[in-house]
Parts: structure tokens; sequence; C-alpha cells
């Protein structure tokens, strides 16, 4: 018996990865009056910061310990952060083709519960002194993107099937 799988291409490439760990004082400001050079998923490790943008029709994000949020490339937007020694982990990224989903052209909270896991791989190899490797990395970022379009997926439902979204929750945990 042969099995076959036809991939598709993905929509977009990534490139030009990199990660940080920042820990800042209660009342630490920064800002990106310029707007972001690249696209960024921002762990709160912990704490609680407050992110302010200069598009009025963006709401305030008030993010804290066990929270993700994604800030696309270009956002002009500042940060406060809300505790003493609130610590966060980015990762940082560009497009090199094409163009990110819908769900990621503005700034937004990421639903994901194993966001804390995907995150902290990032920073693995820092850790235990594994020598860098680009495909590392990459591989990283396109699982924590496909973990979320699985769960982004889960919210387009469309309308007629809405009311089969908690049996689909409960089968997929």
């Amino acid at each position: 018996m042969k099995y076959q799988c036809m991939l598709n291409d993905p929509s977009f490439r990534v490139g030009n990865i990199d990660v940080q760990s920042v820990s800042r004082p209660k009342d630490y400001k920064h800002s990106f009056k310029n707007g972001r050079e690249k696209h960024g998923f921002v762990y709160i490790v912990s704490g609680k910061m407050l992110d302010s943008f200069q598009d009025k029709r963006l709401e305030d994000i008030c993010a804290q310990k066990g929270d993700m949020i994604f800030i696309p490339r270009k956002c002009i937007y500042s940060g406060t952060y809300l505790e003493e020694n609130t610590t966060i982990k980015i990762v940082q990224f560009d497009i090199i083709s094409g163009e990110l989903p819908e769900y990621l052209s503005e700034p937004k909270k990421i639903q994901l519960s194993s966001a804390c896991e995907l995150v902290e791989s990032f920073f693995r190899p820092m850790n235990e002194h594994i020598p860098y490797h680009p495909f590392y990395y990459l591989s990283r970022l396109y699982e924590l993107l496909w973990r979320i379009d699985e769960s982004e997926s889960y919210v387009r439902v469309p309308a007629k099937y809405k009311k089969l979204q908690s049996a689909v929750a409960e089968l997929r945990s």
C-alpha cells in the first residue's frame, strides 16, 4: 500500500529571527515612535505591562504573566512595565515573501495554552550551550505560527457550525 500526501507551500516565508529576554523595573517606559522594525511575539514571563498604540482604533493591551501578545512590523506604540522586575521574552522576525494571515495584521493577545513552552524553546540552545543553527529557529517559529493558526482556525468556524465548537474543543483536548 502506498501513501502519498501533497504539501502546499505556505503563503509566506519567515527569516531574520532574533530572540531577546528583557527584565525592567516598574514604570519603565519604551516606545517605537517609528514603528517596530520586525513582527514580534512578546511573552510575559513575570510581572505585568501595558502597550498603548498610536492608532486610536486599536485598544490598549494589558498583559501579565503567562500572556503572549503579537505586535506587527511598523506598529507605532509605547509600553509601560507595571510591576517591579517584569520579565518578557521576545521572538522577532521578518516576512521574506508573502503576507501573514489576516488575524496577525494588528496587535492582539494570542490565546495559546502552549505559549510558554513554545517561546521557551527559542531560548533552549542558549540555556544548554547548543551551537546556533538557523534551521532550529526557523522550525521553532514555524511551529509557533502553526499552533497559532490551529487555534485561530477554531475561532474561524463558520456560523452554521458554531454549535459544534464546544464538541470540537472537547475532542481536541
